[in-house]
């Protein structure tokens, strides 16, 4: 990440007047043009500040991955979000968990524990505990599969389109950083489901007819329901 994109996005994707949330996109001049209620791009500036400093020394960068981790971090813990985007779905009556969620940040605090080793047990922890929604939520030996959307105590909901989702090119990225996990801490037991991970993204996702791996595939062979 060149010092130009950290700078661009620094001065004109942070809204520093709602808490430094970041839009999703905007024009080529800067302008804003629409955000999101997910917090992936904070992470990814996060990820790119923090690379920026190791190449550079420059202490702003990492200042700016500190203040977003902590920023992505309060969001996660059920902080109001300053962008006020109301969920996709009544929590109320359904609320899921999401994939994406524990496993992009799992990658982000290993780049941050790599550019600000001085606060290493703080993303050491948060780590872990991804690990553990992940493969504690996620990733079902029984169904062969990892799932894309589970409830917040891990049940599987085969009665909607959501609960059977299997996305293959994410569980093999989601494999990859718990790998990568699992060689910086000495974990083979994480090393041995990470591999089954990717293996069952592999069997479900090969597209036998044209090569490569589809999108999206349904767990335990259900034909998915539309709506």
């Amino acid at each position: 990440m060149s010092r130009s994109c950290a700078d661009f996005a620094e001065r004109y994707c942070r809204d520093t007047l709602r808490g430094g949330r970041m839009y999703f996109t905007v024009t080529a001049d800067g302008k804003p043009l629409r955000r999101r209620r997910y917090h992936f791009s904070e992470s990814f500036f996060a990820m790119g500040c923090a690379e920026l400093y190791r190449l550079s020394g420059e202490e702003r960068y990492l200042r700016l991955a500190r203040d977003t981790y902590g920023l992505i971090d309060r969001l996660e813990r059920g902080e109001r979000d300053p962008f006020a985007i109301p969920p996709k779905t009544e929590p109320s009556v359904r609320r899921l968990m999401p994939l994406s969620v524990p496993m992009i940040r799992l990658n982000l605090a290993m780049e941050m524990e790599d550019a600000d080793p001085e606060k290493a047990p703080l993303y050491r922890a948060d780590a872990a505990d991804c690990v553990r929604d992940i493969l504690g939520r996620h990733f079902r030996r029984d169904m062969r599969a990892t799932l894309e959307n589970v409830t917040e105590d891990g049940d599987v909901l085969t009665d909607i389109s959501e609960g059977r989702l299997v996305n293959p090119g994410h569980d093999a990225e989601c494999a990859n950083f718990l790998m990568r996990y699992a060689e910086r801490t000495g974990d083979s037991a994480v090393f041995a489901d990470a591999l089954d991970m990717l293996r069952y993204a592999m069997e479900s996702g090969a597209d036998r007819e044209y090569g490569g791996i589809v999108y999206f595939a349904v767990a335990a062979w259900i034909s998915p329901k539309s709506g």
